[in-house]
């Protein structure tokens, strides 16, 4: 009786103490403490807009998978169709779980405040390690969800298909977020041995992200599947979903978790959901041995900040204090901010020249990579020469730039970045105008080096023209120019100031959501345009450049003159 109490005393502790995380992640979601009603309103709508803006990908997902029964049933091989929704759906959930759990078990504000309560470190890693699960559900709702329930349809599935698919649901991204969490703690663990804690947790994360790269480059090679044709032939002759055992590699419990679905409530789908909760049970317990070993060590000072101090000669002196531009000096500021905070070095800076490398990774893992570099400048040249052709190909070229440039979230959080410390900007001696158009300097900045790599790489693949080079420049500068100004006149409307964290300011600031949404609604236009339309090279290329550049005039119009206003009006 004692053993019992003494376990339902440390369950309460765990529920407890995931329901006060959860309340600190979402307490600026719906409002904030001095919000009012109508913001109240204004947000919710905008909720709604994001969930409407999500349906479409959820009914592609659902068409695609009743098509591919159709095509893959008579040859009894539908089960590859849940296989690969839940190997894509742990991929993603992977991906975004490094990052997920380097913001909630390291850099959230609660860190130095949990240590000290009297609860046992798993009970304070399972409730960290529950609020990510949470939000990788909403990575299952839009890739996994409309998948099981059109396969559960058109295969007209029972009662027990729906139980068994809600309890993987449910389960699902533990594998993959205790893949996640295992290479984190043990980068993070050596952060105590380092005096520099900023710059170790920048150089942590982007060790992270190389091995993030590395995987997603395993996981293509892996993709290929079978060394040639007669292999695959020879597969699907069998039958019997045998496609099963070779689609899934990495994450092992989900060729149990199809076979469960597939076979019902035979005994041999009881034992393999079985055998697929007691491999997600063992990793489990395995993660939380492994992380009570190594977490509190790694995480203890994470928030210690180690100044360098230097004594400055007479020179310096005089160097530092000469006259300069204020906007200039001001861009400079931003930028060493950007650089210098980790969580906004990696999400603001480093991951607007991560793009690039997943172009070039596939190009350059295949064997006959050259070839396809000669193969891909004659189709280049093909496309050059015929004029409606180039004129779709410049239309693609401006929506990729744009799009590139939008989901960096540099400029729809300029504002939103200050914090509490907005006042401060209120009494430098700098008129609003000029700190807010610093702000979209720094960010183009940043935005067009990491367009400029691509360009780079692009120009050494295809080698074109250098018309066709000019061009490429000159569109996306437009198209950067118009989405951060887009971006900071979005945030100057709905700044998100009351945040205890920098990951908040970044990755929970729906602003980010609304710039790509009302991002990609342009950018389809103008290539669906293009395309429908057969509009050519010489009639698309002037009217991007002249209905954009207006565009960009206008908006910068609104920002010096409506923008200040705003920015003097924020508390």
């Amino acid at each position: 009786m004692k053993v019992c109490f003494w376990s339902l005393q440390k369950m309460n502790k765990y529920i407890s103490l995931t329901k006060v995380f959860l309340k600190n992640s979402s307490s600026n979601f719906l409002k904030d403490k001095k919000g009012s009603l109508s913001k109240t309103i204004k947000q919710l709508l905008l909720y709604a807009v994001i969930i409407l803006s999500l349906l479409p990908l959820i009914s592609m997902f659902g068409i695609a998978t009743t098509s591919s029964y159709d095509i893959l049933k008579p040859l009894n091989q539908e089960g590859i169709i849940l296989s690969a929704a839940m190997s894509i759906s742990s991929a993603v959930i992977f991906t975004f779980g490094i990052f997920f759990i380097m913001s909630v078990f390291y850099f959230s504000s609660d860190v130095d405040t949990i240590l000290v309560l009297p609860v046992k470190p798993w009970i304070i890693l399972m409730s960290k390690f529950t609020i990510v699960l949470i939000y990788e559900y909403i990575t299952e709702i839009v890739v996994l969800m409309p998948v099981m329930v059109a396969f559960g349809v058109k295969s007209s599935a029972g009662l027990i298909y729906y139980i068994y698919s809600i309890i993987i649901f449910l389960t699902l991204p533990i594998v993959p977020l205790i893949i996640a969490g295992l290479i984190t703690i043990l980068i993070m663990r050596f952060s105590g041995f380092t005096k520099n804690k900023d710059r170790f947790k920048t150089i942590a994360q982007i060790c992270i992200l190389i091995f993030v790269l590395g995987i997603n480059l395993i996981l293509q090679k892996l993709g290929k599947g079978f060394s040639s044709g007669a292999d695959m032939a020879k597969l699907l002759a069998q039958g019997n979903n045998s496609l099963l055992k070779s689609s899934s590699k990495i994450f092992i419990n989900i060729r149990y978790a199809v076979e469960s679905l597939i076979s019902g409530s035979s005994l041999t789908g009881i034992l393999n959901m079985l055998l697929y909760l007691l491999i997600t049970a063992i990793l489990l317990t395995i993660f939380i041995i492994f992380s009570e070993a190594f977490y509190i060590k790694g995480v203890i000072g994470m928030n210690q900040i180690q100044a360098k101090h230097k004594v400055l000669t007479s020179s310096e002196i005089t160097k530092k204090s000469a006259k300069k531009s204020k906007v200039l000096t001001y861009t400079v500021k931003e930028l060493k901010i950007l650089f210098r905070t980790p969580v906004y070095f990696m999400n603001c800076v480093i991951m607007n020249f991560i793009w690039p490398l997943f172009l070039i990774i596939p190009l350059v893992s295949q064997k006959d990579f050259i070839k396809n570099f000669i193969y891909m400048r004659r189709y280049f040249n093909t496309i050059i020469s015929d004029n409606v052709t180039l004129g779709i190909s410049i239309s693609i070229v401006f929506g990729v730039s744009l799009m590139l440039s939008i989901i960096n979230p540099i400029g729809c959080t300029a504002i939103s970045r200050e914090g509490k410390n907005i006042f401060v900007n209120k009494y430098i001696p700098m008129d609003y105008k000029n700190q807010l158009l610093s702000k979209a300097l720094a960010a183009f900045i940043i935005n067009f080096s990491g367009i400029m790599l691509m360009i780079f790489l692009i120009t050494i693949i295809v080698r074109p023209t250098l018309h066709i080079f000019i061009i490429m420049i000159l569109l996306s500068a437009i198209g950067t120019i118009f989405s951060i100004f887009l971006g900071i006149i979005i945030d100057l409307n709905y700044p998100r100031l009351n945040w205890d964290n920098e990951q908040r300011a970044v990755k929970q600031n729906f602003n980010v959501l609304v710039i790509m949404i009302l991002g990609s609604l342009i950018t389809g236009i103008v290539i669906f345009s293009t395309i429908q339309l057969h509009i050519p090279f010489h009639i698309i290329l002037p009217l991007i450049i002249i209905i954009f550049s207006i565009i960009d005039i206008v908006l910068y119009k609104i920002i010096t003159t409506r923008g200040v206003n705003l920015y003097k009006n924020i508390q």
